[in-house]
């Protein structure tokens, strides 16, 4: 796999993070007005499953790949992808972070 796909790979599986992230943040921030303040007990439940629900949907768009790679015997690969994916999702942070502080 060239150096070029491993990055491709890393950027798309970044953006599918970051679209996932922003989609539920735009959803809870709207969730009070849309749906009325729920019980306290509800809204922590709630939470706790978003949050466990939201895991393994990040950790199969950013692990999905890499896994099926290191069950096709290559693993250099796979962490290449893993690592390139990271790198992607630290450039998105500090590119989000800089908006937020600039404008």
């Amino acid at each position: 796999m060239s150096l070029y796909r491993i990055a491709l790979v890393g950027f798309v599986q970044a953006l599918l993070v970051s679209l996932y992230v922003w989609g539920v943040a735009t959803i809870m921030t709207g969730a009070g007005s849309w749906f009325g303040q729920p019980e306290p007990v509800l809204a922590f439940i709630f939470v706790l499953m978003l949050f466990v629900t939201s895991a393994l949907i990040s950790g199969s768009i950013v692990l999905g790949y890499p896994v099926y790679l290191a069950f096709d015997k290559r693993f250099s690969q796979g962490v290449k992808v893993t690592g390139a994916t990271a790198g992607w999702l630290f450039i998105f942070l500090v590119v989000i972070s800089a908006a937020f502080i600039l404008g």
